[in-house]
């Protein structure tokens, strides 16, 4: 089967912003924004799901490998998460969609800011014996022990918190709503730009810049898959570079 011709909607976009027209590229920069959210907001919910599957296994099978590996799925999971619907960017960074507090139930915003809590105050940054919800997630003890002869050895232990059921449930309450509240307005703005493409811009500069989709995208799989999902913004494939043999 042919492929259908791609073209590149941001050098379109681009191109007539040259000369003044932005409205196109401010409309793909916002679905762009939006489909990336969705992107980090599904590798939360990978992350939530190999999690819970590994939590079945009875605590004698625990290794320090799979303690590590539920560590770095569940700080992945919350720092997705919170990068995807709430963390402001700098010039040139992406930034999130921002849930609205008008759109969830007072639940589901409790769950939502406990989760960003945990992000700023726990898992991005540490801050000494501060507490959320009645739990330290880092505790450290500065002491000394005792020698002998009049000295004193000085010593210092901490812990961080490497799995919080508490947190790890509110993820689980919150993904899917997130994720419905994304794909809302991926879709939205999608259709935005469909309708500014097909009334608004040339039929030339769309032509213009064509791409091989095989070429862009690495394999003819992946464009058919992409085709597959019809512009739903549901369809993920990894995609390994550079992998050590």
């Amino acid at each position: 089967m042919t492929l259908p011709a791609f073209t590149n909607l941001a050098a379109v976009a681009e191109e007539l912003a040259s000369s003044g027209n932005v409205k196109l590229r401010a409309m793909v920069t916002q679905a762009w924004r939006a489909q990336s959210c969705l992107g980090d907001l599904r590798q939360a919910s990978d992350c939530v799901d190999v999690l819970r599957d590994m939590l079945k296994r009875p605590t004698e099978q625990d290794t320090p490998v799979l303690l590590t590996v539920e560590r770095s799925l569940m700080a992945n999971a919350i720092m997705l998460y919170a990068r995807a619907t709430s963390t402001n960017g700098d010039k040139g960074e992406r930034g999130s969609i921002q849930l609205s507090e008008k759109k969830l139930t007072p639940e589901d915003w409790a769950d939502h800011s406990a989760i960003l809590d945990v992000r700023n105050q726990a898992v991005a940054h540490v801050y000494g014996s501060r507490k959320l919800s009645n739990h330290d997630w880092h505790r450290s003890i500065f002491f000394a022990v005792y020698s002998g002869e009049g000295r004193w050895k000085p010593a210092s232990a901490s812990n961080q918190t490497s799995f919080h059921a508490d947190t790890f449930a509110k993820l689980e309450r919150m993904l899917p709503i997130a994720l419905r509240e994304l794909k809302a307005k991926f879709h939205e703005r999608m259709d935005a730009v469909a309708k500014v493409v097909n009334v608004d811009v040339k039929a030339a500069a769309l032509l213009k810049h064509v791409f091989d989709p095989v070429a862009v995208f690495g394999i003819e799989e992946a464009v058919r898959i992409l085709l597959a999902d019809a512009g739903q913004g549901d369809t993920a494939f990894w995609i390994n570079e550079s992998r050590p043999a």
